[in-house]
């Protein structure tokens, strides 16, 4: 499959933190050994990504990276500009202002770990909003078909 790693942060953000290499230096929470360094550079691609985060699978079970490529397309292309006019204190216009909105909403809601709070929500809620809306529902197109009356 072409497309694995899905970044949940774009990487034309984390080059604003490389050197001169392209790296960025990142610092490890768990090291194996003492002698192991915890700062290690990388260079962007490699980070804030997991294998298949975004990758779902389409009719035909047919792998499918639509979600990846909309935040690109959408969201992240759209906020390059605004964003490097904001790192080198350009001035910023109402749309430019609009791109980064949305980029920092999409970066609020594409984690890892908003999709384990979105999911628990959907667990917990999900059926009592299906009993509330599909019974009402079903209950109508009953009636209709008892009825003889075209669905």
């Amino acid at each position: 499959m072409p497309f694995h790693d899905q970044h949940y942060v774009p990487c034309f953000s984390l080059n604003n933190f490389a050197d001169a290499t392209g790296r960025v230096f990142t610092y490890r929470i768990l090291v194996s050994r003492p002698s192991v360094p915890e700062w290690k550079r990388s260079f962007p691609r490699a980070l804030a990504k997991y294998v298949h985060l975004y990758t779902r699978i389409a009719p035909g079970d047919v792998a499918t990276d639509e979600v990846e490529e909309w935040f690109n397309r959408e969201i992240e292309t759209p906020a390059a500009e605004p964003l490097a006019k904001a790192t080198s204190d350009s001035r910023l216009t109402p749309a430019d202002w609009r791109c980064l909105a949305r980029l920092l909403a999409a970066q609020h809601v594409r984690t890892p770990a908003s999709l384990i709070k979105h999911l628990e929500r959907m667990r917990v809620n999900l059926p009592s909003l299906m009993e509330k809306q599909l019974e009402p529902a079903v209950r109508e197109f009953e009636q209709a078909w008892r009825a003889g009356v075209p669905i």
